[in-house]
């Protein structure tokens, strides 16, 4: 669990979201939540990590509860996840972008 956590601190979140192997989910205050929770597991099925991007509170709200299921759904397959959130300078649409990389643990 070390070693994921060193190499996060190696990549910046500018780095991860505009390299073209990492998927980007964008999450909307209106998302539904296990909608995106399947996203989220099937993305991590497919991928070492994804990233998830959510404008304003309550679009992280609806993030974090979707983390959450995921990974209730992943548990069930043996499957740990380990999430980097972290904040971006600028503000789009009124509110604060908010960005979590999630990856298998």
């Amino acid at each position: 669990m070390q070693n994921v956590h060193h190499r996060s601190q190696n990549l910046t979140n500018q780095q991860l979201i505009f390299s073209h192997e990492i998927p980007v989910l964008r999450v909307g205050s209106s998302s539904p939540v296990r909608g995106v929770a399947g996203s989220i597991a099937h993305a991590l099925r497919e991928n070492e990590q994804i990233v998830l991007r959510a404008i304003g509170a309550a679009a992280v709200n609806q993030a974090v509860k979707a983390v959450a299921l995921a990974r209730s759904y992943l548990a069930a397959e043996g499957v740990e996840i380990v999430v980097v959130p972290s904040m971006q300078d600028a503000e789009e649409r009124g509110g604060a972008v908010v960005e979590m990389v999630v990856r298998r643990g």
